[in-house]
């Protein structure tokens, strides 16, 4: 048990150890992790106990990003133009530059972007999903205005529209419980199925149906491993996904 198996092939390897990085100073589980990496080379381990979200570099020293946050929502993140994105469908959306954490509520001049509980990063847009009130649909942030300006997400009220909207078979009983891109397509995951969205822009965007109807209801688990598969948790087990068929 104390073992790895064929790594490298035909031999037993003992399995790697562990030590504590360190206490989150709520001294309250903490439930999810994120490496924040930013291009000059820095990086923070992002934790969360849910109610606040702190950073550190060296697993001493905590800072507080945000805090007050629900205890009964998960924090999730993502790293979109330098910038730590954090989402977690009920607040607004949080983006933290390394010291400034703004929420975009759509006061002043700041976006109003989805409360969703979802996101991800693709094709230089930001993906949230599954919200409060649409649980079904994904938003996506414009790329350009009108005049073909760049719009930046954190801070360009023009790219979140509520025409950016994308319902994931809304009527079948499932809210979407993960996004994930795959293989230049978009993938939305729920527990009735599994979506493939094509997109190109806003302009050239289609829908599949459900490639296939053994869906997941646990984003955490959604994960492409060496062999370009991506594996999640069913209904009734682990399934690897290649795009189109799955298999237990």
């Amino acid at each position: 048990m104390n073992v790895v198996v064929d790594e490298p092939l035909g031999s037993l390897t003992q399995r790697n150890g562990y030590q504590t990085c360190g206490t989150i100073p709520s001294g309250n589980t903490a439930t999810n992790l994120y490496e924040y990496a930013k291009n000059d080379g820095s990086r923070n381990l992002i934790v969360t106990d849910n109610v606040t979200i702190w950073q550190t570099a060296d697993c001493v020293v905590f800072s507080t990003i945000a805090t007050g946050l629900s205890d009964q929502a998960l924090p999730r993140f993502a790293t979109v133009l330098d910038n730590l994105w954090i989402v977690n469908g009920s607040t607004w959306p949080i983006v933290w530059d390394g010291s400034v954490a703004t929420y975009l509520d759509g006061s002043g001049t700041k976006p109003a972007a989805p409360k969703g509980k979802y996101i991800s990063y693709w094709k230089s847009r930001v993906w949230i999903a599954n919200t409060p009130t649409a649980p079904s649909s994904v938003y996506f942030s414009l790329l350009v205005d009108a005049n073909g300006n760049i719009l930046d997400p954190a801070t360009s009220s023009a790219a979140w529209t509520s025409t950016n909207q994308i319902y994931i078979n809304r009527d079948d009983g499932s809210p979407v419980y993960g996004i994930k891109p795959y293989r230049d397509n978009l993938y939305a995951f729920k527990e009735t199925g599994i979506t493939r969205v094509v997109f190109e822009s806003e302009y050239s965007l289609s829908i599949a149906k459900n490639v296939t109807t053994i869906g997941s209801k646990f984003q955490e688990s959604i994960v492409e491993m060496d062999d370009g598969l991506l594996r999640y948790v069913g209904r009734d087990g682990v399934y690897a996904f290649d795009g189109s068929t799955v298999k237990r």
